[in-house]
């Protein structure tokens, strides 16, 4: 919506004014229609109602926006009416409120983009930023963070400065290539290079000319050339085409080694083909994606290559022989942009979920999450020394990244992924709506940081536990099928259980655990690591050890897989096993509580008993020798 509407707050008095004047309009209008008795009784609880609001405000006037409007807001000086506007084109506008009319007291347009900021470069020597949106081309200092140049363009994808830092070439969504002269702050020319848009395009390692990759399935090399102007009679910068290469499908993205020995052409299909610079045959193929490639970069000693794909996931790819190092779940939405750090094998990703991550190729470890834009980002350029990073994104902000000199651990960080997780969904469920009916009374518990690694703590000790009763229980086979006097050497002992049996090493990890962690954790576990448990817990019974942490861990067992167990035919040998020793263990437990308390209560009267017995003797002796005195 453009417009906004004033409205008077109307007195008192003027208040009491309207609503008669609108009874008094009602009640007219109550006679004409006397005839129909049920509309008269409709029309009469109508004039009996309380004030409406058209009856406490007054239009006053409005104001027609040139955009559409995002926010505003009133001076807080009262006295001088005056009203900022926030519109969707990225502008601010302020405005003086009169009584019947608006007036324009100014307009912030400069120097941010008016549209989403779909790429962005940074020149030879890090010191100058190139943006592209819908609208224009900026170039700004990145020093002092300055806007230097706002050209008028197409709506540009993709772009890089001519070596020398003095034109700048830009690739469009309607196909052409246009060339920019940054001094003059003009357009040279616009050359209909494609038939759809140019989604990339790449320096020639030689800076002699560059490559463009585009959706109407073709790759085109250019060369750059001086031509003369036939208006000014100066020679100026041109480029033509030398070779072409046509592909099967479209072409997302395409990048050249620094050697400029191979071309990475990314197509819509979800593979990337490699083809030989100089003769532009296919060198080798990768699959593995499963919707398309939307990015790729090659590292600059030339032995990896990354792609990052619309199915969420960053893959390492080893350039000798095109096999897959390893698949990295890199974003929770499409990734757009991945780029190597110069003479490194680190590397930035940036997707669609507004996050952008910093890799190590190398162990496939993540390193750092940088967050701050609230919209997909578009457009990542790292500087030749890797101490920059900058990023554009549908917010239109532009954002530079510096490299500090702290340390990183990556425990810590991965712990800080982990919390801020856990705080959203928290903040997701408190959101949700919620269940009117009632709900039976539960424990006030509540997932936090220390039960979750407590649940996965036990769920891998179960894992290990079976594991280990499999390799004793083949073991026992092998040695009943054994001939006599054979030896068969035992499996060999696991380090992780620390010197104990399976079922010790299992109740020693649950013992470890908070006592208020304790069920939150259990619920953290399957029904077949729940169902396992209790065979476990039918040892520790029949053993009599910890028996109310077996009771407990049982009743919250059944109660919380009720359904499951109710139902399942290969738990009711176990549940009956277990009923059987558990009442037998809990019996022997109370006669040696009941006997220990006896003899506790035996023990406790004679100490009374002997006390007596020497307080009396002691009187008596002081008696007797008062009365020698």
């Amino acid at each position: 919506d453009k417009y906004i509407e004033f409205y008077k707050v109307r007195s008192e008095d003027e208040v009491q004014l309207a609503f008669k004047r609108r009874k008094k309009r009602a009640q007219k209008k109550l006679k004409k229609l006397s005839e129909n008795t049920e509309t008269q009784n409709q029309e009469q609880q109508e004039i009996t109602k309380e004030l409406e609001p058209l009856d406490e405000f007054l239009f006053s006037s409005f104001l027609a926006a040139p955009g559409p409007l995002l926010s505003f807001s009133f001076s807080p000086i009262i006295s001088s009416d005056e009203l900022l506007l926030s519109l969707s084109n990225n502008v601010l506008e302020l405005y003086k409120i009169k009584k019947s009319e608006t007036e324009q007291l100014s307009s912030i347009e400069l120097p941010g983009h008016r549209s989403d900021i779909r790429f962005l470069t940074f020149n030879s020597n890090d010191e100058l930023l190139l943006t592209l949106s819908s609208e224009s081309i900026k170039i700004w200092n990145v020093a002092s963070g300055n806007c230097i140049r706002t050209i008028g363009s197409g709506y540009g994808l993709c772009g890089f400065f001519v070596p020398g830092d003095q034109h700048v070439i830009v690739g469009t969504k309607s196909g052409h290539i246009e060339i920019y002269d940054l001094k003059a702050a003009k357009q040279l020319e616009a050359i209909e290079a494609h038939q759809s848009e140019i989604w990339e395009m790449a320096v020639l390692p030689d800076k002699n000319g560059f490559l463009t990759g585009s959706a109407d399935k073709n790759l085109s090399i250019w060369n750059f050339e001086l031509l003369i102007d036939p208006e000014t009679k100066i020679k100026r910068l041109s480029t033509t085409k030398s070779k072409s290469l046509s592909m099967k499908e479209d072409i997302l993205s395409c990048n050249i080694s620094k050697d400029g020995k191979f071309i990475a052409i990314a197509l819509i299909d979800s593979t990337v083909q490699i083809f030989f610079t100089d003769t532009l045959k296919l060198y080798i193929s990768l699959y593995g994606h499963k919707l398309p490639v939307t990015c790729t970069d090659l590292s600059d000693d030339g032995a990896l290559i990354i792609t990052g794909s619309a199915d969420k996931n960053v893959k390492i790819w080893g350039m000798d022989f095109g096999d897959c190092h390893r698949s990295l779940f890199a974003h929770d939405q499409p990734v757009v942009r991945v780029k190597f750090v110069p003479e490194t094998h680190y590397f930035f990703s940036s997707g669609r979920d507004n996050l952008i991550k910093y890799w190590d190729a190398d162990k496939f470890q993540l390193i750092l999450v940088l967050r701050g834009h609230h919209g997909p980002v578009w457009g990542l350029s790292v500087s030749s020394d890797g101490l920059l990073v900058a990023s554009c994104s549908a917010d239109r902000s532009i954002r530079l990244w510096e490299r500090t000199e702290d340390q990183v651990f990556l425990e810590e960080e991965r712990e800080k992924e982990l919390e801020i997780a856990w705080e959203s969904n928290l903040a997701d469920d408190k959101n949700a709506p919620k269940e009117i009916e009632f709900k039976e009374s539960a424990p006030a518990t509540r997932k936090t940081l220390e039960t979750i690694k407590s649940g996965e703590k036990l769920a891998e000790t179960i894992a290990l536990v079976v594991a280990e009763n499999l390799k004793q229980i083949e073991y026992k086979k092998f040695l009943q099928l054994a001939a006599a006097g054979t030896e068969i050497a035992p499996p060999a002992k696991n380090v992780e259980l620390l010197g104990r049996s399976p079922s010790d090493h299992l109740l020693h990890v649950i013992k470890s655990i908070r006592s208020v962690d304790l069920e939150e954790s259990l619920l953290l576990l399957n029904f077949n690591e729940a169902t396992c448990l209790l065979e476990y817990i039918d040892e520790w019974v029949n053993r009599s050890r910890e028996l109310e942490l077996c009771c407990r861990i049982l009743f919250f067992i059944i109660r919380t897989h009720q359904a499951q167990i109710s139902v399942s035919k290969s738990l009711m040998h176990v549940l009956t096993t277990l009923r059987t020793n558990l009442r037998n263990s809990l019996n022997d437990a109370r006669d040696k509580i009941g006997f220990n308390v006896a003899g506790m209560n035996y023990l406790r009267r004679d100490l009374e008993v002997n006390k007596m017995a020497v307080f009396f003797s002691k009187e008596s002796g002081d008696l007797k020798k008062k009365k020698k005195k």
